[in-house]
């Protein structure tokens, strides 16, 4: 009497054993951003950012944009650098 091995654990190759398994279905696409964006900038309202949460749901925060960018630390020291040149 031999072990009992499922027959198709027999079947499968490498590739399928080492599959990774996918994300699953996207809780968003992009053209849904799009469109929530421009229907807001349609109405006159200016968008300061946008967010998507984790079940997909849309938020766009009206308001004008922060003024402040992130800053990069090398950015800034290449710049400075660069002013320390001319």
């Amino acid at each position: 009497m031999s072990a009992s091995v499922p027959q198709d654990a027999d079947m499968r190759t490498e590739k399928e054993e080492n599959r990774v398994m996918s994300r699953g279905r996207c809780a968003f696409k992009q053209r849904d951003v799009t469109r929530a964006v421009k229907a807001v900038a349609k109405a006159g309202v200016s968008v300061a950012r946008v967010e998507v949460d984790k079940e997909g749901r849309i938020i766009v925060i009206a308001g004008k944009p922060n003024g402040d960018p992130v800053v990069n630390p090398w950015d800034k020291a290449v710049a400075d650098l660069a002013a320390k040149m001319n």
